[in-house]
């Protein structure tokens, strides 16, 4: 009968572990299909990058005078910057000279590639903006510089939405 007992109490005991180690209070993640997740710092950023798997290891964001900042750090130094008009709203964005919305991908030797270079290069989509907390989206762009095109295609991001805020990402 003891044995029994040390069993059943073990078995609760390796449930309830498992059970906090799957909690969603405050952990980093996402959904596993490229979204964010629901918990309340799950900031990601990630893209395909001239065909290649891009993720970002911290998602930084810095508000300056009416423009904020989405940056995204991958482990090899590589960058993806969005740049917003501060209140961007929910839609859909396109890059363009003049109104607000622009992208940077700087490469782990600090080359940078912009968008738009001219014209109209790519979109940021904003799909969920809840002022002070947090802003969700997808984007993709074109970055060029006087040398080289660059494609940055599916990316997703989740990012802290206060004043110069930085948190690590999934």
């Amino acid at each position: 009968m003891k044995v029994v007992f040390k069993v059943v109490v073990l078995v609760f005991l390796m449930a309830g572990i498992a059970a906090c180690n799957n909690s969603d209070s405050g952990a980093l993640g996402e959904n596993g299909d490229g979204t964010a997740g629901t918990a309340p710092n799950a900031y990601i950023m990630k893209a395909v990058i001239d065909s290649v798997e891009w993720t970002a290891t911290s998602v930084d964001t810095k508000v300056e005078q009416s423009t904020i900042y989405i940056t995204g750090k991958a482990a090899d130094g590589s960058q993806v910057i969005l740049e917003l008009s501060e209140r961007p709203g929910i839609g859909i964005f396109p890059m363009r000279r003049g109104n607000g919305q622009a992208g940077t991908y700087v490469i782990n030797t600090g080359i940078k590639y912009y968008a738009p270079f001219a014209g109209t290069s790519g979109v940021i989509n904003i799909t969920e903006y809840v002022k002070d907390s947090i802003l969700k989206g997808e984007f993709s762009f074109s970055a060029s510089n006087t040398m080289d095109l660059h494609l940055i295609e599916k990316g997703v991001f989740s990012a802290p939405l206060h004043q110069n805020a930085s948190k690590p990402a999934l």
